[in-house]
């Protein structure tokens, strides 16, 4: 499994493509804004056949250029319908800030506990609600893998103070559905560094103090 980290937009949020050597089928995870042409570049470069776009949530930071890669990839957008409208309305989420993310539609809804294969990978998708209502994480688990967007991060947890977060919702959410995967699991985030799993369970304050407290 190869996995190629972007690192791109105004808030520095990470897309990932994820394929099994060159020339092969790939999955394309989150479209930060001004990383099409890098994306696009890489595709090219190493021949691969991008089977969709699949967007952890709609938050602009993370869609902002679906439609220009999935224009010049001519591949489908999947995202969460419960984030979808996010997708189409970034202008909502942007606060007066300068910025200009596309807009996009979905091409079709992802599913919680639904299977994705992509060559001789298989991922399961894994619905997360708390920091956006239709925020899901990509788990890949031959590979060890979780991409995460932007629910748990390295020492801290995604933000809920944006319109259709909570801060239970999510801490509910990371325990049954991030903390419940095995210990050495590679947690690949939207922001920052990687992390696993077994780490932010012994030393993620947010997570010590959530339990600690609602035990």
């Amino acid at each position: 499994m190869t996995i190629q980290q972007f690192e791109f937009g105004p808030v520095d949020t990470i897309g990932y493509i994820i394929h099994d050597g060159d020339s092969s089928p790939a999955l394309i995870i989150d479209a930060p804004m001004d990383s099409s042409e890098a994306i696009v570049s890489y595709v090219a470069r190493h021949s691969l056949s991008p089977v969709a776009l699949i967007l952890t949530h709609g938050h602009w930071d993370h869609t902002g250029n679906a439609a220009s890669i999935c224009k010049r990839l001519k591949i489908p957008a999947w995202i969460h319908e419960l984030d979808n409208h996010m997708m189409e309305h970034p202008e909502e989420l942007l606060f007066d800030l300068p910025f200009e993310p596309e807009s996009y539609t979905a091409d079709r809804f992802l599913e919680n506990g639904e299977k994705i294969s992509c060559g001789n990978l298989s991922c399961t998708i894994h619905h997360v609600p708390g920091h956006t209502p239709g925020h899901v994480v990509i788990h890949f688990p031959d590979e060890g893998v979780v991409f995460a967007g932007d629910v748990l991060f390295m020492g801290s947890v995604g933000r809920t103070d944006l319109p259709g977060g909570d801060y239970d919702t999510l801490m509910q959410s990371i325990i049954k559905k991030l903390l419940s995967l095995p210990g050495d699991t590679q947690v690949l985030p939207g922001h920052g560094p990687p992390t696993t799993i077994a780490r932010e369970m012994q030393s993620n304050p947010f997570i010590i103090n959530y339990r600690e407290h609602s035990a």
